[in-house]
């Protein structure tokens, strides 16, 4: 391979991993500042069930993943608690009056 060859590929390689991250980062800031997350975290706190398994929530993560609908969203958060952390996933719906209701709840706790 030629040196121009070689530089050429490490700039497009270096700008499609580039354009995976801002990607990434854009829908995680959409995700994190829409009423679904709000809501999700919320129900999440809530939960008796998350805190029996792994204690008192301290945090959530920086990076939460989700599909945005206009009556429909699906939040993944990692949850970390005082005894363990989780992969939590909400299948949210809005109803009638307009309010986001919780259709699925799925825990996975992590190692």
């Amino acid at each position: 391979m030629s040196k121009k060859f070689l530089k050429v590929f490490l700039i497009v390689v270096g700008a499609i991993i580039l354009l995976i991250a801002i990607g990434s980062i854009g829908a995680a800031i959409k995700v994190s500042n829409s009423d679904a997350y709000e809501f999700a975290k919320k129900e999440i706190l809530k939960s008796k069930k998350v805190e029996e398994r792994i204690g008192k929530i301290k945090d959530f993560s920086l990076m939460p993943q989700g599909v945005l609908k206009k009556k429909e969203a699906q939040i993944e958060i990692d949850v970390y608690g005082e005894n363990g952390k989780a992969n939590i996933i909400l299948k949210l719906e809005k109803n009638s009056k307009d309010e986001w209701e919780v259709l699925n709840f799925y825990f996975k706790e992590l190692k």
